[in-house]
């Protein structure tokens, strides 16, 4: 969980500041990559409270636990439903019908 942590923490915040080479992507593509890796980033912040678990047990209380918990599960859906969403507009893109 650690490595996660220090290799995609650092990398999401310089996707987030740079935007390297977004010139060529439509505006929606742009936010829909900000949107993704802005919820990564909020996953990754909960991993060292939960690699502080694993060592020394739970000790923030139940209200901390169901917060931690919850801004996990937002971000995950919130990833899904991103990835989703720039599927779906890059089919629609793409799509054979838009080549003729």
């Amino acid at each position: 969980m650690s490595l996660c942590f220090f290799v995609g923490f650092p990398g999401n915040l310089t996707v987030l500041i740079l935007r390297p080479n977004w010139q060529q992507l439509s505006r929606l593509t742009q936010c829909l990559m900000m949107n993704l890796a802005f919820s990564d980033l909020l996953c990754l912040a909960t991993l060292p409270v939960w690699i502080y678990d694993e060592f020394y047990g739970w000790t923030l209380g139940i209200v901390a636990c169901k917060i931690v918990t919850f801004l996990v599960y937002c971000s995950i859906y919130s990833s899904l439903l991103t990835i989703t969403a720039l599927s779906v507009q890059r089919y629609m893109q793409f799509s054979p019908s838009n080549l003729y």
